[in-house]
């Protein structure tokens, strides 16, 4: 780890900070240099503190920075870590960030996302019409519906 200011346990540098944070930042990188360590409560989080540093960390070396904390609060949100924005860099988020970038760059080219949507949602109404009386959870039906919608770009 950087170096970094002396932490209490269990609140870690909280104590440092009140008002406006970025004079504390300031103050810190003056004192550590750019790049610092911190404990936020009992998680420990590095600072990048100037934009060459920040240059250097995601675009000359993306992927070792590309990582995301296991947070329980984003675990819990997204039924662990089952998305795009929380998830850890894996293959599993690679195939969802290509998905998602050929889906935008469909309807950037011009495709209409409400014809999309429309189309997809005909299929999912005919499958609950041939339910009726039936009790459904609809959950699989929204996701079956986003991901048509996506992979139809």
């Amino acid at each position: 780890m950087p170096p970094g200011p002396f932490f209490w346990p269990v609140i870690g540098n909280l104590s440092l900070f009140s008002g406006q944070y970025y004079y504390t930042f300031i103050e810190l990188a003056r004192k550590y240099g750019d790049v610092f360590s911190l404990k936020l409560g009992m998680t420990d989080v590095v600072v990048l503190n100037s934009l060459d540093v920040v240059k250097e960390a995601f675009v000359k070396d993306g992927v070792a920075f590309a990582g995301r904390p296991k947070l329980l609060s984003m675990d819990i949100l997204t039924e662990g870590g089952k998305d795009i924005a929380f998830t850890d860099y894996s293959p599993t988020w690679k195939l969802h960030r290509k998905l998602f970038h050929c889906a935008i760059r469909g309807y950037a080219l011009g495709e209409s996302l409400e014809s999309k949507v429309h189309e997809s949602l005909k299929d999912i109404i005919a499958e609950f019409s041939s339910m009726e009386g039936q009790p459904v959870d609809p959950e699989d039906y929204l996701y079956k519906l986003v991901y048509n919608v996506i992979c139809s770009a």
